[in-house]
């Protein structure tokens, strides 16, 4: 009947083929420029590059660039301004932001206050370790309190690990959190690679990651004659790490590359047989899922959601943060027994395909977004 295939076409309009969400609305996603630095803008550009913004429909607007503070502030006030339109035009079904601490919060705290005027439901998405030392420091300040009040008021707080859950659950009860772990782009194929004193690092260059320790372990393993390779790739404080290098004498067997991107970075990531992340505080950082996609062996520390990236030890050595003594024996204990490493680098690489991978995250964002009503 007439009538009824009205009907039908009304309903399919309105599911646009992607569930309950309008043909005339989308999803609208907030957060760096992907050509930026930090872990933010990584998820960012692997999202394009993956096919998951175009498969999910998702129109992505980048607030943060990498420039002076004038540009950052306009280049903030032109996406605000341009949600703003979109709002007014009723094209807007979810805010998503992607939300660190400091100057990430203050700019989305903005776009999240546009949304809940025009009743519009957003999705706060938790990046960054810091989160729980920023929230101490700043409880009894307006900022911290106007945090709590936005993640209580979200549609949904996805976090990036189950330790993430449970401090939210803490700060702003009966929050609604999804737990969404970062993802990867793992390569078709990758070679083993049985050299354990082939060592990278890859990221920030700072004292809260590690680079101490890290740096007194290479220096140990060459005293005893193992003669350990470290490859750093980052930026950050180069005057503290190039005063820690020479204090630790270990400029023969350290080389900095700096910030590396695209094809370079792949290629460390081939050539190395360790990949070490000694850091005192972090969420779930993608230099450790992006060793997990390439096959390698990972010694990271007990912290954020690294247990959970690599299965509680199953899939990586994992040691005390700020332990020197613990990470030497690590990968002292990896070049008496490479055999042991390579099997953690298969279950790493398995473990990667199967939870950290584009496609198994898209499941998860389709059904929250399906789920927004």
């Amino acid at each position: 009947m007439p009538g009824t295939r009205r009907a039908r076409r009304r309903r399919a309009r309105a599911r646009g083929g992607g569930g309950s969400m309008s043909a005339r609305r989308q999803v609208v996603m907030v957060g760096p420029s992907p050509l930026a630095h930090g872990g933010m803008a990584f998820w960012a550009k692997s999202a394009g590059e993956s096919g998951l913004l175009a498969a999910l429909r998702i129109r992505y607007l980048s607030s943060h660039v990498e420039a002076g503070r004038l540009r950052k502030f306009f280049v903030a006030l032109g996406v605000w301004l341009q949600l703003l339109g979109m709002l007014l035009r009723g094209r807007v079904a979810l805010l998503h932001v992607h939300v660190a601490t400091r100057a990430s919060l203050w700019r989305k705290l903005g776009f999240v206050w546009l949304a809940r005027a025009f009743g519009r439901p957003y999705v706060v998405h938790l990046h960054g370790g810091m989160f729980p030392i920023y929230y101490q420091r700043n409880q009894h300040k307006l900022i911290g309190r106007w945090l709590v009040d936005m993640l209580r008021h979200a549609h949904t707080v996805v976090v990036l690990s189950p330790e993430w859950r449970t401090w939210v659950d803490q700060l702003a009860p009966g929050a609604p959190v999804a737990v969404i772990p970062n993802a990867v782009i793992c390569p078709d194929e990758v070679e083993a690679r049985a050299d354990p004193m082939s060592l990278l690092y890859l990221g920030r260059i700072e004292a809260a990651k590690g680079i101490e320790e890290l740096l007194s372990a290479v220096r140990r393993l060459r005293d005893d004659g193992a003669q350990p390779r470290l490859t750093v790739a980052g930026s950050g404080q180069m005057p503290w790490f190039w005063e820690k290098v020479r204090e630790y004498d270990v400029a023969d067997v350290v080389n900095f590359v700096g910030w590396v991107t695209g094809p370079q970075k792949e290629a460390l990531l081939r050539e190395c047989g360790v990949f070490v992340l000694p850091s005192h505080q972090e969420a779930l950082p993608f230099g450790v899922l992006e060793a997990m996609a390439y096959g390698r062996v990972i010694v990271a520390t007990r912290v954020g959601g690294i247990p959970f990236a690599l299965g509680d030890g199953a899939a990586g050595v994992l040691v005390e943060p700020r332990d020197a003594e613990a990470l030497y024996q690590a990968l002292s204990q990896l070049a008496r027994h490479p055999e042991d490493g390579q099997r953690l680098a298969c279950d790493a690489r398995e473990r990667a395909r199967r939870s950290f991978s584009f496609p198994a995250i898209q499941v998860q964002l389709q059904e929250l977004y399906d789920g927004q009503g």
